[in-house]
């Protein structure tokens, strides 16, 4: 067994290696686009009991540097059981660029995926994009978001996410989504691409049109991803994760670390569907964090050896990422938040197969 946490921690170190020299290529740059040629775009926002949270996102989507006369917001009110649908009609009422469907009065299914379905079909938008009720967008999104899909062959792209909030807690999760991202990011640059999340995504009209929309996907937990890497395999069209901090969004932590791992819970769920190499991962990030624990106490020199030298390469490749999207790392979280991956890491096999089914937001999905 010493001889497989060897191996495995010299190929986790390659990849981290590899990682770092990938997330410093330069970034492609964004066609320069008139304001007169500027696509038609709809951000939609599925919301579900957001109505704390709502205006702020609201508020930072009404402040786009992007011409009103090519810009729809849509808001989804998704069988909320608060003030949320107030909140987007108050909205609504204040600026035109602004339409509410709310799902019970549509008569839609529940669930987030009818939700985005509902609330693309209400435009005719070329482009759209999505994110969640709980972001807050750089005022430049829009913009950035748009000239990147005018690219030639580009279908869907995703970009960065980072976490607010200042509280122990709040730092670990925002440095295990630096790691997830700067992962799914680098492989995107060596033309892999893994993953996008919804909060922070952006499509042609025609390709999601071409797969039949969101109600193709309705039955997966993660219907981003299953959309993403679905356009990928399209004739034509190529999905990517840009790491350009102009796209870089923030999100509100969950309350608790127990939700986070039911968060990663449900991410792991819809990754059961991945590519071959992206099982590659899997199997070695299990590996570099499981087999140190269980030569612990047979070869604790070696075994510690390992853990630290795994340590350096997530730290590594955490800094690289941080250092492209133009933020800092909160150091003081590291320790916990290795504690933490490692934890879910090495539980989340067990998890999903002793317990598969999941729950997210009152919703058993």
């Amino acid at each position: 067994m010493l001889i497989l946490l060897l191996v495995a921690t010299a190929a986790y170190l390659a990849t981290a290696l590899m990682a770092v020299v990938l997330l410093g290529r330069k970034i492609i740059p964004r066609d320069a686009i008139g304001d007169a040629v500027l696509p038609h775009v709809a951000v939609v926002v599925a919301a579900r009991d957001e109505e704390k949270i709502l205006p702020v996102c609201l508020d930072a989507l009404l402040a786009q540097d992007y011409p009103a006369d090519r810009l729809r917001i849509v808001v989804v009110n998704d069988y909320s059981e608060d003030g949320t649908s107030g909140v987007a009609h108050e909205f609504a009422q204040r600026d035109g660029r602004i339409r509410v469907v709310d799902s019970a009065t549509a008569g839609l299914q529940p669930g987030k995926a009818a939700a985005l379905a509902a609330g693309i079909e209400s435009t005719l938008a070329g482009v759209i994009l999505t994110t969640d009720a709980d972001c807050t967008a750089p005022s430049h999104w829009v913009r950035s978001m748009a000239q990147h899909l005018t690219r030639a062959g580009v279908g869907a792209i995703g970009g960065p996410t980072t976490v607010s909030g200042q509280s122990l807690q709040d730092k670990t999760q925002t440095i295990d989504w630096m790691l997830l991202l700067a992962v799914a990011g680098a492989s995107s640059h060596a033309g892999r691409p893994i993953t996008a999340m919804g909060l922070n995504m952006g499509f042609q009209r025609k390709p999601y049109d071409l797969l039949g929309g969101y109600e193709s996907f309705s039955r997966s937990p993660t219907e981003d991803y299953e959309l993403f890497r679905a356009i990928d395999g399209l004739p034509g069209y190529r999905s990517r994760l840009v790491v350009d901090p102009a796209l870089l969004m923030v999100t509100q932590p969950v309350d608790t670390l127990r939700e986070a791992f039911s968060q990663r819970r449900r991410w792991a769920r819809g990754g059961l569907r991945a590519s071959p190499s992206t099982y590659g991962l899997y199997i070695l990030a299990w590996s570099a964090n499981a087999l140190p624990i269980l030569l612990l106490f047979f070869e604790p020199v070696p075994a510690l050896i390992c853990c630290l030298m795994k340590l350096a390469g997530d730290a590594a490749v955490i800094s690289r990422f941080a250092r492209r999207i133009r933020t800092s790392v909160p150091w003081r979280a590291f320790i916990p938040f290795e504690l933490f991956l490692t934890a879910y890491v090495v539980l989340m096999p067990v998890s999903l197969l002793v317990a598969p089914d999941l729950k997210w937001k009152g919703r058993r999905l």
